[in-house]
């Protein structure tokens, strides 16, 4: 038998076939499209979206939000599908001028079949432009009229910022202590942080320039008043200044002779019907430098540190009848002013206590009640 032979399609054949079919889908397709565009209301998410920029250029920002105001009652239908719309952009923020700008549509889509709501952009795309240019706010400018006001003498210095700016938007600004103390001492260095919504200063077309380490600035503790701390700055020179200024400041005797008398032994004695003691001879025993400890300072007040002289007197009445006694001057606040020098705080010398009995004038140069809040150091015997 004879093999019949198959006819084979040549590729030139092969190639028109496949053309013409591809032709007559595209055809088909445009159909269906003008059809489906003909005969339904298409509508448009950008025509309804309203655009803002706000900010400045090379800082702006975009906001998109639907604006169904216009759409008639029979319009209903989309206006459902347009609740379930979420709005997104190929780039949100730090805007400038000439940017093209994509916008993404998601919204429920099988909503939208069922309501046979056709849209016809899924995506759109706007040019930003006339985005202003920005107000520099310089960091020499931002820190330029705050100040820190001070009160007190070092270490138990109280600090307060204060915002005197004039400018309209640093006046509202807050400016803080990092890390804030009760008290400050020489030598701190106290850092304020300006705090703003830098949002906020792009919506008001404000640029603020940071530092090297951000919107903050330095302000070290110097040039100030400082209590003295530490016993050896009490020269000899100066020891000597105070304990001839003790001298000067022993009260009448009349007030603690009756006392000292009894504790003695001794017999007083009454001319016109008063006493007739005075304080003799006096010479200096020894010496205490006190400071309140850290714990104390709070509550210390004007006593952060003193210095207790003691002196050896004899108490002598009209009769020639006299015993020992010892008395007790302090000099409270003594202080190294902010140009280095020291102030002993004459002024402040006081008698503050007399006695024959020795071991209770050490108990009060030693502090022996308030010993946990003062260090006792002894700088002259």
């Amino acid at each position: 038998m004879k093999k019949r032979r198959k006819r084979r399609i040549s590729r030139k054949t092969e190639l028109r076939i496949k053309i013409a079919s591809f032709i007559i889908v595209c055809l088909v397709g445009i159909g269906v499209g003008i059809w489906y565009f003909a005969y339904s209301t298409v509508y448009s998410l950008a025509a309804v979206t309203k655009i803002s920029l706000v900010g400045y250029d090379s800082k702006g920002y975009v906001k998109a939000e639907i604006d169904d105001s216009t759409l008639t009652q029979e319009e209903q239908a989309f206006k459902e599908v347009l609740d379930t719309v979420e709005i997104g952009f190929s780039k949100e923020d730090n805007l400038s001028n000439g940017e093209q700008v994509e916008i993404l549509y998601s919204y429920d889509e099988a909503l939208a079949e069922e309501l046979d709501v056709k849209i016809s952009d899924a995506t759109t795309t706007f040019t930003v432009e006339n985005l202003p240019q920005a107000e520099m706010i310089t960091y020499e400018q931002l820190f330029s009229d705050v100040e820190i006001v001070f009160e007190g003498t070092s270490p138990v210095i109280t600090a307060e910022v204060v915002n005197n700016s004039t400018h309209p938007y640093i006046q509202t600004m807050d400016f803080v202590i990092r890390s804030p103390k009760e008290y400050y001492q020489k030598g701190d260095v106290i850092i304020v942080d300006a705090l703003f919504d830098e949002h906020e200063a792009i919506d008001y077309r404000y640029a603020v320039e940071a530092g090297a380490d951000g919107y903050c600035k330095e302000y070290p503790l110097e040039n100030i008043d400082t209590y003295v701390m530490d016993p050896e700055v009490i020269t000899e020179e100066m020891l000597d200044t105070l304990v001839k200024a003790g001298t000067e400041c022993f009260t009448d005797a009349n007030e603690y002779g009756l006392r000292i008398f009894s504790e003695a032994n001794r017999m007083p004695i009454w001319i016109n019907k008063k006493t007739t003691f005075e304080w003799k001879n006096p010479y200096v025993i020894s010496a205490y430098f006190n400071v309140a400890k850290e714990n104390a300072m709070a509550t210390a007040g004007e006593y952060i540190n003193d210095i207790k002289i003691v002196y050896g007197v004899t108490l002598i009445q009209a009769d020639g009848v006299n015993c020992d006694a010892e008395l007790v001057v302090r000099f409270n606040g003594i202080m190294e002013k902010a140009d280095g020098s020291i102030d002993l705080a004459l002024d402040s010398g006081t008698m503050i206590s007399a006695s024959h009995k020795d071991k209770f004038i050490k108990d009060i140069v030693r502090n022996k009640n308030t010993a946990d809040d003062y260090e006792s150091t002894k700088i002259l015997e």
